[in-house]
């Protein structure tokens, strides 16, 4: 069992303050020091005072901190309907800042139960669950379907994977182009690196879709300028146009790579060497490229160092 430890006495008065319905009150305060016991408070002593349990909305960022806020407020009242008279009286008087009259100390022991039968139970939600109960109030208004359901986490991830299945199981035979690009990827970024990709472009769905209404069919026309390149070019021809590499023609590769033999220079022929050997006996100039990137940079796409001498 927790040790209760004294509220400090300015504490208390700002607290009483700020849970009492006459005012209009904006708390800012540390994780854990007191925030959901004030809104507690203040929810009691708006029924305490004839409030209807049906006309109070608490908004709260969290589920976990809207189920604590309620079963504050309904172990509160569960207890007045227990207590006796003094106990009670106190209670109240310590709440509300007044003694109770003999209907107060009535109506403290019914709100338990008017709590539990008001239609819908108490209103206190999540900002995300109170905008769903407006929405489901006003479908037409909305222009959704009236009996929407909202998606949970692990049904979004279901519908998620089934669609990624389902896209890259589809561009095998449609398209080969957009099946080279998944190819690719899948290699510089693994399996994981094409869900984070795809995962991003859903967040941001509503971004990409405006850029490229707005861009049109000049979309790329900007990322044409800036690298200056060429209506009419492709992959295959930027690659095929950077081979073979300036002053790395194979009988200097061929000298190159003896050099690093014996020298013993291992960044040369552990990262170099095995993928320059690769890119020169591929004929495809994209696959090509890539090796060579492989061989002369590093995985963040940095240039190795030159051996300090």
């Amino acid at each position: 069992m927790k040790k209760a430890y004294p509220i400090p006495t300015d504490t208390a008065v700002s607290q009483a303050s700020a849970s009492d319905p006459q005012n209009s009150a904006w708390v800012s305060a540390n994780a854990g020091s007191g925030k959901t016991h004030v809104l507690a408070q203040r929810v009691i002593r708006l029924l305490l005072r004839g409030t209807d349990p049906s006309k109070i909305l608490c908004l709260t960022y969290t589920r976990a901190a809207a189920a604590n806020m309620s079963n504050r407020v309904f172990s509160t009242l569960s207890e007045w309907t227990a207590l006796g008279d003094a106990e009670l009286a106190t209670r109240i008087e310590t709440l509300d800042g007044r003694q109770p009259d003999r209907e107060t100390m009535r109506r403290a022991r019914r709100l338990f139960a008017e709590a539990l039968e008001t239609p819908g139970g108490l209103k206190i939600q999540t900002i995300h669950a109170f905008c769903e109960s407006v929405l489901h109030q006003f479908p037409l208004e909305a222009n959704i379907p009236a009996h929407f359901e909202m998606l949970d986490p692990q049904m979004e991830a279901s519908l998620f994977s089934a669609a990624r299945r389902d896209m890259i199981s589809g561009t095998a035979a449609g398209d080969a182009g957009l099946a080279e690009a998944f190819a690719t990827i899948l290699e510089r970024g693994s399996e994981h690196g094409l869900d984070a990709l795809l995962a991003e472009i859903v967040r941001k769905r509503d971004g990409l879709r405006a850029f490229i209404s707005a861009a049109g069919g000049d979309g790329f026309q900007a990322l044409f300028d800036e690298f200056r390149f060429r209506a009419g070019q492709t992959a295959e021809g930027l690659a095929a146009s950077v081979w073979p590499l300036p002053g790395f023609l194979p009988d200097y590769f061929i000298t190159f790579a003896r050099a690093a033999e014996a020298a013993d220079a291992r960044l040369v022929l552990n990262n170099v060497l095995p993928y320059a050997r690769l890119a020169f006996a591929e004929d495809d100039p994209v696959r090509r490229l890539h090796l060579l990137a492989k061989a002369f940079l590093r995985a963040d796409g940095k240039p190795y160092e030159p051996a300090k001498t």
